[in-house]
């Protein structure tokens, strides 16, 4: 924190605040947005992060829910060919956490992928 200017911190979250009030207005009619959560499945445990995260790339709503601080909940939803989990992601307006985490509940309550644990 100490090498960014507190000029350019302001100048930050200014636009931040803009983004939120956009990404608002954008998701006011609906519960919520849903998305892989990444475009490929979780890497293998012995897999270095930066390695792996270096090699993959790809949008995510993630991304956009940590710019604006949108709420944004993970769930599982099967595996990839490597048999590791995927999930899907559900990106909400500001303030919705009990919409998305609701949505997310009633997911899990019809499916048991949450259950499930990979093979090995």
């Amino acid at each position: 924190g100490l090498t960014l200017p507190a000029v350019d911190y302001l100048r930050a979250l200014r636009v931040r605040r803009l983004g939120m009030r956009q990404m608002g207005a954008t998701l006011a009619t609906f519960d919520g947005i849903v998305a892989p959560t990444l475009l490929f499945e979780a890497p293998p445990i012995d897999a270095s992060f930066e390695a792996y995260f270096g090699q993959q790339r790809g949008p995510s709503l993630g991304a956009v829910g940590n710019l604006c601080g949108l709420p944004t909940i993970t769930v599982p939803n099967g595996f990839g060919e490597r048999g590791l989990p995927t999930g899907f992601e559900i990106l909400g307006a500001p303030w919705t956490e009990e919409t998305i985490v609701a949505a997310a509940m009633a997911y899990q309550a019809q499916t048991n992928w949450h259950r499930r644990r990979p093979s090995g």
